[in-house]
């Protein structure tokens, strides 16, 4: 009886191990992934360029907006044919120069205490967002459309991929057009506008997201292996001043 309470006990201290190294960014079980890297819009280099024109303004976050009442909106649901109001915004998409995308649920009830020189510290602190990571890329074709690529991985189950389709209205207007998860091969049409709220601050840490630790994610092995050196300073130097 003593040894099978020793081996249940030793069971589960490795099934929950086993869970850790699901999330633990610097080993572990790798789940993979459930899409092929010709699925991808890109894979992400130190010398990729997402926006070679400069179309998109990308100093700030773009929201769900309402262009018949010209504000901010939170996003509805329909249950039992009623419509219900949800907290957040989840619009939240944050475009980096570099090629990432940053997703954000906003809590449009904070929107008033947001200024252009609100930082991204403040934006935390103040509950306006719910930082979602930075676990996508996007690229911007012919002037025109804007595709994303939206990397989603839920428990231990492989990585995910869903492509986003937006059509570019203006720098600072976007409206989507398709939503495409490739493992279930579900297609969602809508014509949803997003406009950009001016934050000149708001630039998450550049380690503060996860996907980019996955080598697949790399286009050449070797800046893989320069941005999980990077990564780990980083780490030990947050440590250090904690």
């Amino acid at each position: 009886m003593k040894n099978f309470i020793i081996l249940f006990k030793l069971a589960i201290i490795i099934l929950f191990l086993d869970s850790c190294a699901c999330v633990w960014p610097f080993g572990g079980i790798d789940a993979g992934k459930s899409f092929d890297i010709k699925d991808m819009i890109a894979q992400l280099s130190n010398e990729y360029n997402p926006d070679t024109c400069n179309i998109l303004n990308k100093n700030g976050i773009y929201l769900l907006y309402n262009d018949t009442t010209n504000e901010f909106t939170r996003n509805h649901v329909n249950i039992n044919n009623m419509s219900h109001s949800l907290k957040y915004n989840t619009g939240g998409y944050v475009f980096h120069k570099d090629g990432r995308t940053s997703f954000f649920d906003c809590n449009i009830d904070s929107i008033e205490q947001v200024d252009n020189n609100t930082d991204y510290g403040q934006l935390i602190e103040m509950g306006f967002i719910n930082n979602q990571g930075c676990n996508g890329l996007y690229k911007v074709v012919n002037d025109t459309t804007l595709i994303v690529n939206k990397f989603i991985q839920i428990g231990c189950s492989p990585w995910s991929l869903i492509k986003i389709e937006f059509k570019i209205i203006d720098s600072n207007t976007i409206e989507r057009l398709l939503w495409y998860e490739t493992s279930n091969n579900l297609i969602l049409r809508d014509h949803d506008i997003y406009k950009l709220l001016p934050i000149a601050n708001f630039n998450p840490l550049q380690y503060d997201y996860y996907i980019p630790t996955k080598k697949w994610m790399w286009a050449d092995k070797k800046d893989w292996k320069e941005y999980m050196r990077q990564l780990k300073e980083y780490e030990a130097a947050k440590r250090k001043n904690q």
